[in-house]
């Protein structure tokens, strides 16, 4: 249901929340938050480092 991790690569789904340090690929969650990312978020609530949107959020 909750994924908390420090460094993460591929793809990550869960059910309620990802969150991480640093993260290249895919999170897929109700609620998304990294402080470095490369990739894409999807979900209801996204956040990499100060920027945040609903529903796609990209980072690079």
């Amino acid at each position: 249901m909750f994924s908390d991790i420090s460094y993460g690569k591929g793809l990550f789904v869960t059910l309620i929340a990802n969150r991480s340090n640093c993260f290249v690929g895919v999170q897929i969650s109700i609620l998304n938050i990294t402080d470095r990312a490369t990739g894409i978020q999807i979900g209801l609530w996204n956040r990499i480092g100060a920027r945040a949107s609903p529903f796609i959020n990209i980072g690079y």
